[in-house]
């Protein structure tokens, strides 16, 4: 569950992170030549300066390299910080699920 860390005192004014800009993840033609599709979930926190801190992945395709381009991707989200009181403080629990899927012709064909 997504909250403030330490969690918002009971009735304080809180405002969750808002993502900014956020980032294809560069799909690499070495999984593309070897046909690695899937998704990808990732949770990760935003930093009272509104910077994605603790990256993780919570839900693998079951290849790295598509683990690694959402992960990588991550880096270049920006938010705006979540605020408690109107004062940023860290925020967790945000989540990103990327989808990687060929396009059907491409399916059928063997590695080169």
């Amino acid at each position: 569950v997504p909250g403030f860390v330490p969690a918002a005192p009971s009735g304080a004014s809180v405002v969750a992170p808002k993502r900014l800009l956020a980032a294809e993840p560069a799909w690499s033609a070495a999984s593309t030549r070897c046909r690695e599709q899937g998704t990808v979930t990732i949770t990760y926190c935003v930093a009272a300066t509104g910077a994605v801190e603790n990256v993780q992945v919570v839900i693998s395709s079951g290849y790295a390299r598509l683990a690694n381009a959402v992960l990588a991707g991550a880096a270049r989200v920006r938010h705006t910080p979540g605020t408690v009181n109107g004062r940023p403080r860290l925020y967790c629990g945000m989540q990103i699920e990327q989808e990687f899927e060929l396009p059907e012709a491409t399916i059928g064909q063997t590695a080169r």
